[in-house]
C-alpha cells in the first residue's frame, strides 16, 4: 500500500501573503518598477530616495514588514 493515502497528498496548505498597508503597497510597487527598469533590486538608500523618506532605516522597516507579511 502507498505510504500516504491520496487524500493526504491532495491537501496542501498555502500561506497567502497578508494584506499590505497603502504605504507598504507603494513600496512594493516601487521595488517592482525599479527592478524591471534597472534589472536589479534597489538598495535601501534608493528605496528611501524614491519614496521620499529621509532615512534609509525607514525603508528598511518597510522592507522588513513586506518580508514578514510574505511579500
Amino acid at each position: 500500500p502507498p505510504l500516504f493515502p491520496a487524500e493526504a497528498r491532495a491537501r496542501t496548505f498555502v500561506r497567502m501573503p497578508e494584506p499590505l498597508s497603502p504605504r507598504q503597497q507603494h513600496c512594493l510597487d516601487f521595488i517592482a518598477a525599479w527592478t524591471a527598469a534597472e534589472g536589479r533590486p534597489p538598495t535601501l538608500r534608493e528605496i528611501a530616495a524614491g519614496l521620499g523618506l529621509e532615512q534609509h532605516s525607514s525603508a528598511q522597516r518597510l522592507v522588513e514588514a513586506l518580508a514578514r507579511k510574505g511579500w
